[in-house]
């Protein structure tokens, strides 16, 4: 395991692993005709040309030091928008020992997106390949596939979930993935200075569903989102699934 964010950044294996999931992302878009750009993600912007060969934007950097943090403090992650695949990818190589479900609808929901039903599930399937049975991936809904997933997998072990899909639906994924949260798992809000997502938030903490992570772990706050911990009722009872 990395002792840093720095560390793993400037290590080969890092820039070996990102430079192959962008150059798969570029090939599958070229083979399908289109051009080679991707929906923002916390690497690149929106609609960034030769996203493949810059440096990751600066203002995302203090988000993937965040979740650098989180990966290395989770078991499991359960994430909601897996796009070009980068924040899985970057969470992966920070904690060896991380798995993860990655949920997203693999579709082109506004005409002025990058070709989502092109690469979403591409990088998906790229991931499950790279990192051998610590990936998931779902294509669907996930209003549909988050509640289907929680039916099927009892036991409280997702301790990491990351709301980076649609922005009108965190509130819903996260009633619907809780039951299989641990009664500490880090709740991520990603888009945070839209004003639905503050909504959800703001519902959240009234229903008291979340509460501030410790400071000690050194998360920073920060404009793109914001860092939570499940607040359960059930905190340091057993798991009766176990």
């Amino acid at each position: 395991m990395f002792e840093s964010y720095d560390e793993m950044i400037a290590s080969d294996a890092w820039h070996v692993k990102l430079g192959e999931l962008n150059q798969m992302l570029k090939d599958c878009l070229e083979a399908a005709g289109e051009k080679p750009v991707l929906q923002g993600n916390v690497f690149y912007h929106s609609q960034q040309e030769n996203f493949w060969e810059i440096d990751p934007i600066e203002e995302m950097e203090v988000k993937r030091r965040n979740l650098f943090i989180v990966a290395q403090n989770s078991s499991h992650m359960f994430e909601i928008g897996v796009n070009g695949g980068h924040s899985l990818l970057l969470m992966l190589m920070a904690n060896p020992n991380l798995k993860a479900v990655g949920v997203d609808i693999c579709e082109r929901v506004q005409k002025q997106w990058a070709p989502t039903e092109i690469y979403v599930e591409v990088a998906g399937k790229w991931l499950e390949i790279n990192f051998p049975g610590r990936v998931k991936f779902l294509r669907g809904h996930s209003l549909i596939e988050t509640p289907r997933y929680a039916i099927e997998n009892k036991r409280r072990h997702i301790d990491a979930v990351h709301l980076d899909g649609a922005k009108v639906t965190h509130f819903r994924e996260l009633c619907a993935i809780r039951p299989v949260l641990t009664p500490d798992a880090f709740v991520v809000h990603d888009d945070t200075g839209i004003a639905s997502v503050r909504k959800a938030i703001r519902r959240e903490e009234q229903l008291k569903m979340i509460r501030p992570v410790e400071p000690e772990l050194g998360l920073v706050d920060n404009e793109f989102h914001r860092v939570y911990r499940n607040w359960d009722k059930l905190r340091g009872i057993a798991d009766p699934a176990n």
